[in-house]
C-alpha cells in the first residue's frame, strides 16, 4: 500500500511470486512509477463537482474559455443576469450599494423564473431600497406595470421615503396596509383587485402571518393566487423578511407555496420534477419538502436571497458594501395588549420564570441573578411578542403545555431511588 499523502515514487526492484508459490527477483528495465490513489468527495449539493475534479485531475481542463462555454451549457440561467445602466447610474450617484444592485437582478430573474423571490438580507442591509430597485427594473422593461407594496401601516411612509429615492412619485405604485389583512371582513382583496390589481406586489415582512398556513393572511394569499390561476392572471411576487424561518422547514414551505405562480420554473432549472406538485399539494408535498434535504437546500438557495454583513464583508472587503448603521432613538407605540406583554416580560420574568423542563436543578437554589438562562428565554418571549401576539400567545401556550407533562410525569414517580431512575 502507499500512503496518499505521499508522493508519486519509482520501485527498480521487484520480488514477485508465480502460480507455484516461488518467488524471485526482477529488476525491469523501466522502473515501475507507484501513485497514491485519490477519492474525489461527491459534494452533490454542488452540481457536477466530482466530474469537474475529476477531469482536472486528469489534465483535460481545457482553457478559461472551454470552462466557461462548459458552464454556460450547464447553467444558462446564470448568464441570463445582463447589465443595467439604470442600477448602474444609481450606485454612481450613491442611492444603492453594490449589493442591493447585484440584490435587485438576481430577485429580477428569479420572479421571472419562479414568479416568486424572497430577499432575506439580514437587518439594515436595505431590503426595502432593494425591492425599490426590484421595481424599477420591471417598470424599465414595461412602463404599464402596475406595482403594489403591501406593509404595515407603521412603515409606509418609510416605503414612500425609499421608492422617492429610486424616482417614484406617490402616484406611480398603490400602498396596502397589511394589518387590515388580519381582519375579518376587510374587504382587502376587492381593493387590491380593483381594475385588474398590481402585477408585482411587494410584500414586506413576509413572515408575519405568511410563515403560518393556519392564520387567516396566509389563507387570503392563497385565496388571492387560486383566484388567479382559475383567471388566467398572472402576477409577480417580491417578499421581504429577515427571519423566513424560526428553526422549522415547514416555515419556508408556507411562506413559498401559496406564491409560486410559476412552477416550470423547477422545470427550467432542472429540478426533479416531483417538486412543482410537491407546492401544488400540500397533503404530499410538505412532508417530501421537509424530508428531502439536498432538494430544500436547493430550493433555498435558487430562490432565497439571504446574506449577511460579515458575508458581505468577507466576499468584497476592498468596497464599501453598506450603509454604517447608526444608532437613534424612535418611539414606537404599541397596542394595549402586546404593552401589557411587554411590562410583564420586563418585571415579573426576573423573580416568577422558572423552566422545569430546561432549568437546571441548582437554579431553584440560587438567587435569579445567577440565572443565565432568564435573559436568553426573556429575549426568545420578547421576539416572540414583537413578532405578533398571536406567536407570544402560541408560545405560552406550549410552555404551559410541556410544564404540565413534567408535572404529571413527577407525580407517577415515587419517593424513592427507583421513582427517581424511572424519572
Amino acid at each position: 500500500t502507499v500512503d496518499p499523502l505521499s508522493p508519486p515514487q519509482s520501485i527498480p526492484d521487484w520480488r514477485v511470486r508465480n502460480h507455484s508459490g516461488n518467488t524471485y527477483n526482477v529488476q525491469p528495465k523501466r522502473p515501475i512509477e507507484i501513485k497514491p490513489t485519490q477519492t474525489v468527495p461527491d459534494f452533490p449539493e454542488i452540481t457536477g463537482f466530482k466530474e469537474a475534479i475529476e477531469l482536472i485531475l486528469k489534465g483535460q481542463h481545457g482553457t478559461p474559455d472551454d470552462f466557461l462555454y462548459w458552464l454556460a451549457h450547464q447553467r444558462p440561467q446564470q448568464f441570463r443576469v445582463e447589465r443595467s445602466l439604470l442600477l448602474d447610474d444609481l450606485v454612481d450617484q450613491g442611492i444603492l450599494f453594490e449589493h442591493q444592485k447585484s440584490g435587485a437582478q438576481h430577485c429580477f430573474r428569479v420572479i421571472q423564473d419562479f414568479g416568486v423571490a424572497i430577499c432575506a438580507d439580514a437587518v439594515g442591509l436595505g431590503k426595502t431600497r432593494l425591492a425599490a430597485a426590484v421595481a424599477r427594473l420591471y417598470r424599465q422593461q414595461n412602463p404599464d406595470t402596475k406595482i403594489a407594496i403591501i406593509a404595515a401601516k407603521k412603515l409606509l411612509s418609510n416605503w414612500e421615503r425609499e421608492m422617492a429615492e429610486l424616482g417614484f412619485q406617490s402616484d406611480d405604485y398603490e400602498r396596502y396596509n397589511k394589518n387590515l389583512m388580519s381582519r375579518t371582513g376587510n374587504g382587502f382583496l376587492d381593493d387590491l383587485k380593483r381594475y385588474g390589481g398590481p402585477d408585482l406586489v411587494i410584500i414586506d415582512e413576509a413572515h408575519e402571518g405568511i410563515r403560518n398556513y393556519k392564520s387567516r393572511i396566509h389563507k387570503l394569499c392563497q385565496t388571492l393566487i387560486a383566484d388567479d390561476r382559475a383567471k388566467g392572471r398572472q402576477r409577480h411576487y417580491l417578499l421581504l423578511t429577515a427571519t423566513p424561518w424560526n428553526n422549522r422547514r415547514e416555515d419556508i414551505y408556507n411562506i413559498l407555496q401559496p406564491f409560486i405562480t410559476r412552477p416550470e420554473g423547477f422545470k427550467d432549472w432542472k429540478f426533479p420534477p416531483q417538486i412543482a406538485d410537491w407546492f401544488k399539494d400540500r397533503e404530499v408535498g410538505l412532508e417530501n419538502f421537509i424530508d428531502e434535504t439536498p432538494i430544500f437546500r436547493q430550493v433555498y438557495k435558487q430562490l432565497f436571497l439571504q446574506r449577511t454583513r460579515q458575508a458581505l464583508r468577507d466576499a468584497t472587503p476592498e468596497l464599501n458594501v453598506y450603509a454604517k448603521r447608526q444608532a437613534e432613538w424612535l418611539p414606537v407605540e404599541f397596542e394595549p395588549a402586546t404593552e401589557q406583554a411587554l411590562e410583564r416580560i420586563f418585571t415579573e420574568f426576573e423573580t416568577n420564570l422558572y423552566i422545569p423542563f430546561a432549568d437546571p436543578i441548582r437554579y431553584f437554589k440560587d438567587s435569579p441573578e445567577k440565572r443565565s438562562l432568564l435573559q436568553n428565554q426573556r429575549r426568545f418571549f420578547l421576539q416572540r411578542a414583537e413578532s405578533s401576539m398571536y406567536a407570544l400567545q402560541r408560545t405560552i401556550v406550549n410552555f404551559r403545555h410541556r410544564i404540565e407533562q413534567m408535572q404529571t410525569t413527577l407525580e407517577q414517580c415515587g419517593a424513592s431511588r427507583e421513582g427517581l431512575e424511572e424519572f
